[in-house]
């Protein structure tokens, strides 16, 4: 079934989703940078105290996974965002790629997502 059949039962539950989305991410976000800056404290404190190299080195491997999570945390925020925006504006549901309706399916179960099954493939 394309987007444009969306109906406007289906569109307000498809922006309930995408806020709702929205909103977890920003509270992980929150938690991640809160994470981020206990573990800089804590890193400070085991330098100081004459902390050992495989617990530097450790909290280093941490650091590094926390901060790929917050990007790709950050990234899939924006997509959402991006997605609210276009239901806003009334381009949702039609695929960047090809210009097509998007399926509902699809929609349904990534509803950030900016293309269509086939030109996915392609990106």
């Amino acid at each position: 079934m394309p987007a444009d059949s969306i109906t406007q039962e289906l569109h307000q539950q498809l922006k309930l989703n995408l806020e709702h989305e929205r909103d977890r991410l920003r509270e992980l976000l929150l938690e991640l940078s809160e994470a981020e800056r206990a573990l800089g404290e804590s890193q400070g404190e085991e330098s100081d105290a004459g902390g050992g190299t495989a617990d530097v080195a450790s909290d280093a491997t941490e650091q590094a996974l926390e901060l790929t999570l917050e990007r790709t945390e950050r990234e899939h925020l924006a997509e959402v965002e991006a997605a609210l925006h276009r239901l806003e504006v009334g381009s949702y549901g039609t695929c960047e790629g090809c210009g097509r309706p998007i399926d509902v399916e699809r929609l349904q179960a990534l509803p950030w997502t900016r293309y269509c099954v086939r030109c996915a493939r392609k990106v």
